[in-house]
């Protein structure tokens, strides 16, 4: 067993093609509408490998829910107010473009 830390690739390749394929089929099984989009999330949090794949994972689902709370907060709140929401939503993205493009985080959905 290497202890380096240098992956395989073809490995690495196998284990990604594999956790697609299967998300494919049980994303069909399923019937769910949007299986592509499974498909892709998949593939994301495999793929990438500056960050380990649980903390990708783990970034993307706590990143969605917060990025719902957010939409939530502003369509709520500031429905009334165009101009406010919109120099909210510039601000809102600004700060998560940042602490993506600084590698603060592993998946651009969650900036801890």
């Amino acid at each position: 067993m290497k202890t380096d830390g240098v992956r395989n690739p073809t490995a690495d390749a196998f284990l990604t093609a594999s956790a697609t394929v299967v998300c494919l089929f049980l994303a069909e099984w399923l019937r769910l509408k949007y299986a592509n989009l499974a498909v892709w999330t998949t593939y994301m949090v495999m793929v990438q490998y500056a960050h380990t794949r649980f903390q990708k994972g783990v970034e993307r689902v706590a990143g969605r829910a917060l990025g719902i709370l957010a939409g939530l907060i502003l369509t709520t709140w500031f429905h009334d107010t165009l101009a406010m929401a919109l120099v909210l939503i510039a601000v809102l993205l600004t700060t998560f473009f940042y602490f993506y493009f600084a590698d603060r985080v592993a998946y651009p959905t969650f900036p801890i």
